[in-house]
């Protein structure tokens, strides 16, 4: 992982010159850096990578798109996480239950009770099997409301 910007903004020109070069980054190479600027906060920049991988005609996995969702929550725009948490689905990407946990726990802590109430029911309706985070989630969003 690249822990500081200068690393994450070297990593994207590295890309930048593959593809000039006539090489072809894989999904896991741009993810990598996705998730470095998700964890720097900069989730504008996770999806710019994201609009790569697609202008690559790369398949990206739900992993990446939790990624960009996750790069939200993480900066406190509650409201493009479930934008993107949305996108996914509209996509056919089906979220996993860390991506719907990520949304939920961002609601929670904007204290946008309702919101995550919302999350969590479409979260349970999905079938996914839930996991000590999930329901810890679930117990911390009814707390809430």
């Amino acid at each position: 992982s690249f822990a500081r910007s200068s690393q994450a903004e070297k990593a994207v020109a590295f890309l930048a010159w593959m593809r000039a070069e006539g090489h072809q980054p894989d999904v896991l190479s741009f993810q990598r850096v996705t998730d470095a600027f998700a964890r720097l906060g900069r989730p504008r920049e996770a999806v710019q990578l994201l609009g790569d991988v697609l202008s690559s005609n790369l398949n990206p996995n739900r992993t990446f798109y939790g990624t960009v969702v996750g790069a939200f929550a993480a900066a406190t725009d509650v409201q493009s996480a479930t934008r993107w948490l949305e996108i996914m689905k509209d996509l056919g990407v089906a979220p996993d239950i860390i991506t719907y946990t990520t949304v939920a726990n961002a609601h929670v802590k904007a204290a946008c009770t309702e919101a995550a109430l919302r999350i969590t029911a479409d979260m349970l309706r999905t079938g996914l099997e839930l996991d000590s985070i999930a329901c810890g989630t679930l117990v911390n969003v009814h707390a809430h409301a």
